[in-house]
């Protein structure tokens, strides 16, 4: 907090990056997404070698004893797809404990033998996750970890569950968002100045489609409330001085009435769905549910238990789910909905300016899922990206939350990292164990000269499997992924 990258990186040739810290939640996805993240700000032409230890760490760090070699090359690998560089240290200059002497070398080995795929490469996706450190200290201010910073790590860790590829763009690098992408997300980026404003509205006046939350705009850069909502007029929704429930860190005691929320799906499915019915409660519907409920067709309620700013919304934009209030979970005899319906909104959709979708989540469910893991959430957030994309860059088969996708450009080739996210330890930094997955399928989308049929080289399996074309997209199938692999996909040219 209170580091301005964007200008630092903007002035620096190079960035040696001590980034070691892990927790249960982003996993090894991290170290990813802060490539990525860094890159963005420093440029793809240079080099972002982090220091990575060969010691045990976790709670606590045995800075004596050696690191898993199984955590090493999952962090390391997850590095690669994001642009990082290896660089390796130990504690002490003379080792009791010579097991990680042997741990660096061959992934050492690797990266060496295929720098022709890992540097002087551009980045592509679909979808920009916008941030801002301004949003984080004038908005996040004395509770940025919860407040500012929750909501983007849920949508980012959700659109690496689903193997989606993005890329976090800075708030203030907006112009030309739509010639690199085809939809933002806009994590309760509350703080907005009136350029980035006008950056957003113009993406979306080139047909680009908005996936925004909970308080997005309502306050200028220096984090003062705004007269009407930045982005209101556009999304046709009002802000109240209403606000519902708080925003809590995740605790030990977490079964309380207060977190005891939910949302309300409409409309309603259950007199469609398996069960014991009540003819007076349900009662046949001929609307179908917006796409973003996909997969979710046996529920009419879902958990929340978030914060909820109050929005009134206009007659064109269509609310899809509404608010239940918290009740009473003690005893159990009185765990029943005492209000089992509002008309307060939690998620609204419209259609925007040339063709572009906007979907808001009033309820905070990117922050719910950073706090509370709730797999429900993610598949909102990332069943939203897919209604407004359609279809993606990149599909992944049967691999929701174990392999996901980053995607390179390089001359007349893609270079497409394929990481497993999959973790066996109970703990942060005790990774022991590497589960291959596999088969992966994947689905690729054409290049500018689009694919012939053809044979995808795999390059850390070291073979090629065959591939194959089909009105625009590149089908084939990996047979197995370890810690990770990288597809090198030649266009047709």
């Amino acid at each position: 907090r209170f580091v301005d990258l964007e200008r630092i990186l903007a002035e620096s040739e190079i960035v040696m990056l001590d980034h070691q810290r892990r927790n249960a939640f982003d996993g090894f996805a991290q170290n990813t997404e802060v490539g990525k993240r860094l890159h963005e700000l420093l440029g793809w032409d240079k080099l972002i070698p982090e220091s990575t230890p060969q010691y045990q760490l976790g709670y606590p760090a045995f800075r004596l004893s050696s690191m898993p070699p199984a955590e090493v090359r999952l962090w390391s690998s997850a590095g690669f797809a994001g642009g990082i560089q290896p660089w390796w240290h130990h504690i002490g200059s003379c080792h009791d404990d010579r097991r990680q002497y042997q741990t660096a070398e061959p992934i050492f080995q690797w990266h060496e033998a295929n720098q022709d795929i890992l540097v002087q490469r551009a980045p592509i996706a679909d979808v920009g996750v916008v941030w801002s450190q301004t949003n984080h200290d004038f908005h996040g201010r004395d509770d940025a970890a919860n407040r500012t910073l929750m909501p983007y790590r849920g949508v980012v860790q959700a659109l690496d569950r689903a193997g989606t590829p993005y890329l976090p763009v800075h708030a203030d690098r907006l112009a030309g968002a739509a010639d690199r992408f085809r939809v933002l997300v806009l994590p309760n980026l509350a703080a907005m100045s009136d350029a980035q404003l006008s950056e957003i509205r113009a993406f979306a006046e080139l047909g680009g489609s908005l996936i925004v939350t909970s308080e997005t705009s309502a306050y200028d850069e220096n984090g003062d409330p705004r007269a009407e909502l930045g982005l209101g007029d556009l999304f046709g929704v009002k802000l109240t001085d209403a606000r519902i429930g708080g925003i809590p860190a995740r605790t030990h005691s977490m079964e309380t009435g207060f977190r005891h929320s939910y949302l309300r799906l409409a409309p309603p499915l259950r007199g469609e769905c398996y069960g014991p019915n009540d003819p007076d409660l349900e009662k046949s519907v001929s609307a179908e549910r917006h796409a973003i409920f996909k997969g979710l067709d046996g529920t009419d309620t879902l958990p929340f238990g978030g914060y909820l700013p109050v929005f009134k919304v206009d007659d064109e934009t269509t609310v899809i789910s509404t608010y239940i209030p918290d009740f009473p979970i003690f005893p159990p005899e009185t765990s029943y909905m005492g209000e089992s319906s509002t008309d307060i909104p939690a998620i609204a959709a419209r259609m925007g300016p040339n063709g572009s979708k906007l979907i808001w989540f009033f309820a905070d469910v990117d922050r719910c899922y950073a706090r509370d893991g709730s797999f429900e959430h993610a598949m909102l957030l990332t069943n939203a990206v897919d209604e407004v994309l359609g279809q993606p860059l990149v599909a992944l088969e049967g691999t929701y939350g174990q392999i996901s996708a980053t995607p390179y450009r390089q001359g007349d080739r893609i270079v497409l990292h394929l990481n497993n996210r999959l973790i066996a330890g109970k703990g942060p930094g005790r990774q022991e164990t590497i589960i291959p997955i596999g088969p992966v399928k994947v689905e690729v989308g054409a290049s500018d000269d689009g694919f012939k049929e053809q044979q995808v080289e795999l390059r850390v399996a070291n073979i090629s499997v065959q591939a194959h074309a089909k009105a625009g997209r590149l089908s084939f199938e990996v047979p197995s992924i370890s810690d990770h692999e990288v597809v090198i996909i030649r266009s047709a040219n």
